[in-house]
């Protein structure tokens, strides 16, 4: 059960980190951009909503696995 929780987790977090480093990364070339065009205007990234971790996905995730383990097939 916790290494399933952990997983889960883990899979938010590169998920929003993904998100942030690519807003990041975009706002970073917008400025080079507008840089190289000769404006003086420096553009200041704008930070990256993160999403809250869905808790409640990850019950359900969890109750869906017991379910399917409890009534599988088994080999």
């Amino acid at each position: 059960l916790m290494v399933q929780v952990s997983d889960m987790l883990l899979a938010q977090f590169a998920d929003n980190f993904r998100a942030a480093a690519t807003a990041t990364a975009t706002a970073t070339a917008t400025a080079s951009a507008t840089a190289t065009a000769g404006a003086t205007v420096q553009v200041a990234p704008a930070p990256a909503k993160a999403q809250e971790i869905n808790g409640l996905a990850i019950a359900w995730s969890l109750i869906k696995g017991w379910f399917t383990g409890l009534f599988a097939k088994k080999a």
